[in-house]
């Protein structure tokens, strides 16, 4: 029964990328992101409109400690700027935090 399951996963992971409008209760949605608490954590900040040496000041990271984080989660967002991130960050399923992290 396990080698059923694996199989339709790797199906559905193949099949995906063909279909990118699919919407089925049969096939599942990719899981938004999961950022780090770190990473949420500095995202709220940029979204807020804080400059990398605000948030580094702040948080006492270093600026490319901060830059790191935020490119991290931009990535794992999928997007390029911080209006794109504050728009995400408004939606209701917008970010998902790591537990214990």
């Amino acid at each position: 029964m396990r080698a059923r399951g694996v199989a339709e996963s790797e199906t559905l992971a193949r099949l995906r990328p063909r279909c990118p409008t699919l919407k089925s209760p049969v096939v599942p949605e990719d899981p938004p992101p999961v950022l780090t608490a770190r990473e949420t954590e500095l995202a709220a900040l940029a979204a807020a409109g804080r400059t990398d040496a605000e948030i580094a000041a702040e948080t006492r990271l270093s600026i490319r400690t901060v830059q790191t984080h935020l490119s991290n989660a931009y990535h794992k967002l999928g997007i390029r700027s911080r209006a794109e991130l504050a728009l995400r960050l408004d939606e209701p399923s917008g970010l998902r935090t790591q537990q214990g992290t």
